[in-house]
């Protein structure tokens, strides 16, 4: 693999030859602002995109050389008010919280007081008292379409799905973490199922997948966000390929580009290199889910809650007041076409090996502080100290979590290990 970078460090080639050939190969070009304006795609021409922004630099327009065109018209907050899809006109409603009300022509959503999805798309969705999405019921077959567990830092460690559609829950996977990286699946006796190589660019950068605990696997091809576009085996053979909608929403193909209706390998690494479950049609993004064919995250940003800070004994929150950490909504995608969100939280403009770093971090200040890491914790402060200053907001937070923070950011950034400086 190859890349190329501009005079401003800017990825301007990213390619995967064989014998000369790209597999899956991309050029890009910005402009003055550092958007994407062109994804030129080495490996099919006719998938090549143009990008193109409102007067406010918002996302606003698509188009592929093949001729599919997408338009969206925007609020003051960057909700859909209105989505062109090659002609196919979507109209939607919002509540005075930004939720999606309802999509014309024929969808309707509902929420929980505390602003989860709890219907759409003929699904029922339950949350627990910490906003996280245990049940997921179809209104069409009676039964469960998924069940989910979490550990008590909110990693999710358990799926339990209804493989063939019968409405009874018969296929659990078991998901084992290095950090916050899941390197091995195992079934819920315990025996292996598959394992995952991680690349050290980017926190979901998985390079290798292994359905054999002595074997080799097959490898991912991604793009500059680390979105997989396309899987080699172990010989070099091309197994499957996929593109993406601007907001995530995949198209799976053969090696010839014949799409197919689901991944036949079980590729589950997506959009920005996250994990998409089939049963929901829904992206995991570790604190929340998104949607790509909404193009939000169905639940609110847990930044946006205000709760105490106490280092000492209680679990450790920023105080994010009445101010949307995101600075648009509580749901927006605001990472979509040109930034990255592995955590569902906030758009991180650290070098990619910061992610690693503060994560670092993040274990040397908990095991210290002596607190248990609980969504929204240290790391999210970090980002969000970060990206607020950037941005040029007040940071609505206790001292001491400010304080904390950046001796936590100063301390990686002296040793040169981390691009967020903090001041």
């Amino acid at each position: 693999m190859s890349v190329g970078v501009d005079a401003m460090s800017r990825t301007i080639s990213r390619v995967y030859q064989q014998a000369g050939s790209p597999l899956v190969g991309f050029e890009h070009e910005y402009n003055l602002l550092g958007n994407r304006t062109r994804d030129k795609h080495l490996h099919n021409s006719l998938d090549s995109e143009t990008y193109n922004y409102d007067s406010a630099q918002r996302f606003s327009e698509y188009e592929r050389d093949n001729g599919l065109t997408q338009a969206w018209t925007l609020d003051k907050l960057g909700n859909w008010t209105q989505f062109n899809n090659n002609g196919a006109i979507e109209t939607r409603t919002h509540n005075n919280v930004n939720e999606v009300l309802s999509v014309t022509p024929d969808k309707e959503l509902s929420y929980d007081d505390n602003g989860n999805m709890t219907f759409y798309d003929n699904k029922n969705f339950v949350w627990d008292i910490n906003n996280r999405l245990t049940h997921v019921y179809s209104t069409s077959i009676p039964g469960q379409i998924a069940r989910y567990y979490y550990s008590a830092i909110n990693n999710r460690v358990k799926k339990v799905v209804d493989s063939d559609n019968d409405g009874l829950l018969d296929e659990s996977t078991v998901y084992i973490y290095c950090g916050q990286k899941v390197c091995e699946e195992q079934d819920e006796n315990g025996t292996f199922k598959r394992d995952y190589i991680h690349g050290g660019q980017f926190i979901d950068e998985v390079v290798m997948t292994s359905d054999s605990p002595s074997g080799l696997g097959s490898f991912s091809m991604t793009d500059l966000r680390y979105s997989v576009y396309g899987v080699v085996d172990s010989n070099g053979v091309l197994l499957e390929r996929y593109k993406y909608d601007p907001y995530g929403e995949r198209t799976v193909m053969n090696a010839g580009y014949g799409v197919l209706s689901e991944s036949l390998i079980g590729q589950e690494f997506s959009y920005t290199g996250r994990r998409l479950d089939s049963e929901t049609g829904l992206h995991y993004f570790r604190a929340r889910y998104y949607s790509g064919e909404l193009g939000r995250f169905v639940s609110r940003d847990p930044l946006g809650t205000a709760l105490d800070v106490n280092w000492q004994n209680q679990l450790s929150f920023l105080q994010a007041g009445s101010s949307y950490a995101d600075g648009m909504s509580l749901y927006q995608a605001y990472f979509a076409v040109n930034g990255l969100d592995a955590l569902g939280l906030t758009k991180c403009d650290c070098e990619p090996e910061a992610w690693d770093v503060a994560l670092a971090a993040l274990d040397v200040v908990t095991a210290t502080a002596g607190f248990v890491a609980v969504c929204p914790g240290v790391f999210r402060c970090l980002l969000a100290i970060y990206n607020l200053k950037r941005a040029g907001q007040a940071l609505i937070a206790a001292e001491e979590v400010r304080t904390k923070c950046k001796e936590t950011v100063k301390a990686n950034t002296d040793a040169g290990l981390c691009n967020c400086p903090v001041s």
